[in-house]
């Protein structure tokens, strides 16, 4: 009975059918894991504008950035974006069991979204590019890590959460 439940509160990320027939889905997460940064310095810099120019001079600032917690699946147009637009994905590929998209930036870094429909868990990661690695390891002394993730937990609907 709990699945069930559990199933029924997740609404149109565990639904199958239904949520296709709805033009946008909306998505609102829960943060349940983020990256440890803690060693990407060998000495930690001085102040935080330092750290901020650092990384927007590396080029990285999607590295650092905190994930939206609220996203827009879009079934006609094979998108998700997040409500304020700053991350979207295309040619988002859907089944019954998940929603999968993947962007690669020029540097050669990845990024992943990947929602399980029936868990409600969604993965957002970063493979960062061998290159930028190494670049800041040369600037900074400090390791970036070759695989950034945030896991997620969410909860769907084809409402958005603020109806007029």
């Amino acid at each position: 009975m709990r699945r069930l439940l559990i199933g029924l509160a997740l609404g149109g990320v565990a639904a199958a059918a239904g949520a296709e027939n709805s033009a946008l889905l909306y998505l609102s997460c829960q943060t349940t894991g983020s990256p440890d940064f803690t060693h990407v310095y060998a000495r930690q810099p001085p102040n935080r504008e330092q750290a901020i120019k650092d990384v927007w001079e590396a080029g990285l600032v999607r590295v650092f950035v905190e994930r939206p917690e609220s996203w827009v699946v879009d079934f006609q147009q094979g998108a998700i974006s997040s409500t304020n637009d700053n991350f979207r994905y295309e040619n988002v590929e859907i089944n019954a069991a998940q929603m999968s998209a993947v962007r690669v930036f020029p540097s050669g870094t990845v990024e992943t979204f990947k929602l399980d429909r029936v868990k409600g868990s969604l993965t957002l990661s970063i493979v960062i590019a061998a290159a930028e690695a190494r670049d800041w390891k040369l600037k900074h002394g400090g390791d970036i890590p070759s695989l950034v993730s945030w896991e997620q937990q969410c909860s769907g609907s084809t409402q958005p959460p603020i109806a007029h």
